[in-house]
């Protein structure tokens, strides 16, 4: 009998099984996937006469309350039976006495069996965002226009104002609450304002990212003051202060479609390393 139900603890190790079988190049442990699967505002089993044969889940996109993010897969040996499909079929009847909501996938490829299943289910492209990477910057004219570090209240405040100021009008704008600012600020000094003056006109928000390596995560200046070469100012500046860190890898994320960004951030030499797509389809 085939049938769907909520996730329990006890479906863990089961799924990481799976899991790992179907992707031995990103195994995870039993415990990464039950803190990631507890963190879901909807996961559900599908069982064969009580052996799990799949799972699907979503989660809220902090800032963006209409669009949650999915997941699941069907295992190996029970692919190909219309068990992808009713996993997707019951997750949208799930959702489809909500408000109006975007169901938003990723992948590396647009070519992968999951990515070409969703596509066939009436996903469709969303946007596309590449990874770009900086590992020699040396030869880059020095910062022109100083930095400044804040105490931890004061970065908060000043990082939510500058944020909305420099994305509000875009599509790539995720707002974050002071909560998520202040939870998320591990250290405040990772947080560089750029000072022309007296207030601060732009940010840029260094993470660490393994050994050697940080990425910049997002970086913004105020729309009033854009157009004027003061991206450019504030990540010449930020990358000076990373050199005197011994950082020798810069990564950050950027929007395909943001021409501007991308050819900054190409004019000192990053490149593109890899792109993440993102599928969407409309339920509710």
């Amino acid at each position: 009998m085939i049938r769907t139900r909520n996730f329990t603890a006890s479906d863990t190790n089961w799924l990481v099984q799976i899991h790992n079988e179907l992707y031995p190049d990103k195994r995870r442990t039993a415990v990464s996937l039950q803190r990631e699967l507890e963190r879901a505002v909807y996961a559900r089993v599908l069982t064969i006469d009580d052996e799990i044969a799949g799972y699907t889940a979503v989660w809220p996109v902090p800032g963006l309350p209409d669009i949650v993010e999915i997941d699941g897969f069907v295992a190996p040996s029970r692919q190909r039976q219309g068990l992808g499909s009713r996993l997707l079929q019951q997750l949208t009847a799930d959702f489809s006495d909500r408000s109006p909501l975007q169901l938003s996938w990723q992948t590396n490829s647009l070519e992968t069996p999951g990515a070409r299943f969703l596509q066939k289910h009436g996903f469709s492209l969303e946007h596309e965002e590449w990874l770009m990477e900086l590992t020699d910057w040396r030869g880059l004219p020095p910062a022109a226009v100083p930095l400044q570090t804040l105490d931890r209240a004061t970065a908060v405040t000043q990082f939510l104002r500058l944020y909305d100021a420099s994305f509000s009008h875009t599509p790539w704008h995720q707002p974050f609450t002071p909560q998520e600012a202040a939870a998320d600020l591990a250290n405040a000094p990772d947080l560089y304002f750029l000072t022309p003056e007296e207030t601060p006109i732009g940010f840029a928000w260094v993470r660490p990212s393994g050994k050697g390596a940080v990425e910049i995560e997002p970086m913004g200046i105020a729309r009033e003051w854009q157009g004027r070469g003061y991206g450019r100012h504030l990540l010449l500046a930020v990358l000076q202060h990373l050199s005197w860190q011994n950082i020798h890898t810069v990564r950050m994320g950027v929007w395909a479609q943001n021409t501007a960004a991308v050819h900054l951030y190409q004019s000192v030499g990053f490149r593109r390393v890899a792109s993440v797509f993102y599928l969407g389809m409309a339920v509710g």
